[in-house]
């Protein structure tokens, strides 16, 4: 199979910013003047940048971020209602937000994974590997849950919070596949349930219990929903030119 080589170079990337905590303080020049975290996250965007050009020769086009920001933002905020209507009713705001950790939790660290783990890994296994969907996007969702573990404080948290994450990645995955590969889709839901997570008093982590939970499986639900009636409407208009 001639694609080989690009889901070798896929799932070798992924095993080593899953491991980073390993080899991170090997690193003098960055472990003793930048934090960990915020480093890694720019580290993943270089390295998908970087590997996208060598394999493909293509450039920042290929992620994706050419497409509409705005339709990706006006989507993830109506399509993320079944989590801050009802957290707006019900939970009360955060006592203490940090403006600067707010997007950096936000913003910066769900782009990060967006262009690492959608657009360069699931994107270079999908679209131009050829792995099949789900393959690709279980294989993405695996090491994207792994990230997520730190949150969770014993076995039960645990298990809901690789539950809750690999669904979203698989989710994300499927966006980006079905707005065209436009990444500001899965960006803006994953940006906006982050932010609501965070302004309000939820709890910690990504599964915060099971009410919370259900909010975050409506706005799964409506998400697929509405792409699923924006994809038709798309295709009756075509269709309708073409007659």
């Amino acid at each position: 199979m001639k694609h080989w080589p690009f889901i070798v170079v896929v799932l070798v990337t992924l095993v080593v910013f899953e491991t980073d905590t390993l080899w991170w303080p090997y690193i003098p020049l960055l472990s003793e003047h930048l934090p960990f975290g915020r480093t890694i996250a720019a580290l993943r965007i270089l390295a998908a940048i970087v590997i996208v050009w060598a394999l493909t020769r293509r450039g920042l086009g290929f992620f994706g971020l050419g497409g509409n920001p705005l339709a990706g933002l006006l989507f993830a905020f109506i399509t993320s209602a079944p989590l801050w209507a009802p957290l707006a009713l019900t939970a009360p705001v955060a006592a203490s937000i940090d403006p600067i950790a707010l997007a950096f939790g936000s913003f910066y660290f769900p782009f990060s994974e967006e262009i690492f783990y959608r657009a360069f890994a699931f994107g270079l296994l999908h679209r131009v590997a050829g792995v099949p969907f789900w393959i690709a996007a279980i294989l993405t969702a695996i090491p994207f849950a792994a990230g997520h573990l730190y949150q969770a404080d014993d076995l039960g948290s645990a298990v809901g919070t690789i539950a809750i994450t690999m669904l979203g990645a698989v989710l994300f995955s499927w966006l980006y596949a079905a707005w065209d590969w436009n990444l500001w889709v899965p960006f803006g839901l994953h940006a906006c349930m982050n932010f609501w997570w965070s302004v309000f008093d939820v709890g910690d982590g990504a599964f915060a219990g099971w009410a919370p939970t259900a909010m975050q499986l409506g706005c799964a639900g409506v998400a697929v929903a509405a792409t699923l009636g924006w994809r038709w409407r798309n295709e009756r208009q075509a269709a309708e030119a073409r007659a």
